[in-house]
């Protein structure tokens, strides 16, 4: 019975928000309240370990908080200041197509956000920047999720991979366990942009006839697995030469640039250009929010170049940051605070990295772009004020969610002996047949990251299990590890706090958020037969 229960507040969030259509902001209380209940009254937890662990959970979502609101003032800095029109422009340039500048921008831009900064980055960076192109807050949100999925297993200078291998340590020899999760993920990277492109087009297109919209599909099909393989290739040769912290970052770097050259020089482009529906015939659910910017401000023309070097800046902060080779990490990490035994419960701890956290790059970067963009107090107090609004949206969400997920862990501190909800549900997959188990295997990954909304967390509670698993079931531990890394990398396309943080960025309305995990979800469970048929057949290579 604990089994089961432990997956109840899964199942329930999961179910509010893609079958009820419950807003998150109403999901993730509702789904910490019953954690916490099962916690005491079944697992007999302790009210003060209880207390404490939602705590920490509350503490550690201003990570992903800072990273939401620095995100969000960027863009509304640039809302204000007339850059976000000249982007917007730029990217006209490049393309009027919305099938390209969605590809470009929302797999190869997100791709290499993802490997510099990770955490929900990408998506909050790239969903407001296609949405000021024109595109529904769903649409964007969905689709940069999707695409988001490839790159995510070594998101954040390869931290996911890195933390596994980590915990593992000398039990086993992972040398190339890089190599072979980036097989896996670069299988499915060939058809992310094609898969997301189908979404696009299929639910946000002029409502003409299946056949007329399966050939828009068809037409844009040559580009989108041309921007699939730049990104593969070396995503692979990488990861099997180098380790886990480059190919997201060197891959998504290739793939933007080569679709951008692509674009511009005609190759693989489809001869006619495709548009959304009409913007008056939307739901109501696929607009954004009412602008509060005066339109004033955002009709200031700027130059490309000076409305491009905030994300420049923020580029190559996280590149000379990030990339080990020139050695700033350190510093930037020293600086710590730390609460240690919160409340007196060993272990509950919570340590704050102010100059390391990608927010805080995205603030400093929106606080310079004020003085370079030469704006004024007013716009720049109505950026800050809306700002917070957005935020204040996203936190109760991203709070409840990353309390449930603490609470979750940390059940094993109780009065009956009983192991942790986590390894309950990783107990539950573990007495499945070698077989079945082979085929459920990514579901556990899959089941970390839709809670915790990382993938680096995900591992973090399931490796153990998935290679003890392995050991007892005598199957070949590299894989299933592989397959843990690759369910948490499809886990992120549907988890609620990626969902949340994307779309308070894109403005979207309340509601969406069940739209856009219910659109994912089809596509992601495409992407684990992909990868689990490239499991198969390279099953001994693995």
């Amino acid at each position: 019975m604990l089994n089961l229960l432990a997956l109840a507040p899964i199942v329930l969030a999961l179910v509010l928000l893609a079958v009820f259509k419950v807003p998150a902001k109403k999901t993730m209380p509702l789904a910490f309240l019953v954690t916490a209940l099962l916690a005491l009254v079944f697992w007999d937890m302790k009210p003060l370990e209880l207390l404490t662990f939602s705590v920490v959970g509350g503490l550690r979502a201003i990570d992903i908080l800072l990273i939401v609101f620095g995100a969000l003032l960027l863009f509304n800095v640039l809302a204000t200041s007339g850059g976000l029109n000249a982007i917007s422009r730029s990217f006209s340039n490049i393309s009027k197509d919305r099938r390209i500048q969605a590809i470009i921008i929302g797999f190869g831009l997100v791709s290499l956000l993802e490997g510099l900064a990770g955490f929900g980055t990408p998506a909050a960076i790239a969903a407001p920047l296609l949405v000021a192109l024109g595109f529904s807050p769903v649409a964007a949100v969905a689709f940069s999720l999707i695409c988001n999925m490839p790159s995510t297993a070594f998101g954040a200078v390869g931290t996911p991979t890195i933390a596994m291998m980590s915990i593992i340590g000398d039990s086993a020899d992972l040398t190339d366990l890089p190599g072979k999760i980036a097989l896996l993920n670069g299988a499915a990277a060939i058809i992310t942009p094609l898969l997301a492109i189908a979404v696009l087009v299929l639910v946000f297109g002029h409502p003409r006839s299946l056949r007329e919209r399966i050939r828009d599909i068809l037409a844009i099909l040559p580009f989108a697995l041309f921007a699939g393989l730049s990104f593969a290739i070396p995503f692979v040769v990488i990861a099997f030469t180098l380790g886990p912290e480059m190919p997201s970052i060197i891959a998504g770097a290739i793939a933007l640039i080569a679709t951008v050259i692509a674009a511009k020089t005609g190759f693989l482009v489809p001869k006619r250009d495709w548009h959304f529906r009409k913007k008056e015939d939307w739901p109501e659910v696929w607009r954004e929010k009412e602008h509060a910017i005066e339109k004033e401000y955002g009709a200031r023309k700027m130059s490309f170049v000076r409305a491009w070097l905030p994300y420049i800046m923020i580029a190559l902060t996280l590149v000379l940051t990030r990339i080990p080779l020139f050695g700033l990490a350190p510093y930037l990490q020293n600086l710590v605070f730390s609460l240690k035994d919160i409340f007196g419960v060993a272990g509950a701890s919570y340590d704050f990295h102010p100059l390391w956290i990608p927010g805080t790059v995205f603030i400093i970067v929106a606080a310079i772009t004020f003085f370079m963009h030469k704006m004024d107090k007013k716009s720049l107090k109505i950026a800050l004020s809306k700002t917070a609004k957005q935020t204040i949206g996203a936190a109760l969400t991203i709070c409840f969610g990353l309390a449930l997920v603490q609470v979750m862990m940390n059940t094993h501190i109780n009065y009956s002996g009983n192991p942790s909800m986590i390894d309950f549900i990783a107990e539950t997959f573990a007495l499945l047949p070698g077989g079945l188990y082979f085929v459920v295997s990514p579901l556990l990954g899959i089941v970390g990251a839709f809670v915790s909304g990382s993938n680096t967390v995900s591992n973090i509670l399931f490796t153990k299990a998935q290679f003890a698993t392995a050991d007892l079931l005598g199957l070949g531990y590299m894989l299933v590890l592989a397959l843990q890394c690759v369910g948490g990398s499809l886990g992120n396309m549907i988890c609620a706090h990626n969902v949340v943080a994307a779309s308070t960025a894109a403005e979207a309305r309340d509601g969406a958020e069940s739209k856009i995990i219910k659109l994912n979800i089809p596509p992601m469970l495409i992407m684990t037969g992909v990868i689990l048929l490239v499991a198969l057949v390279a099953f001994e290579m693995l």
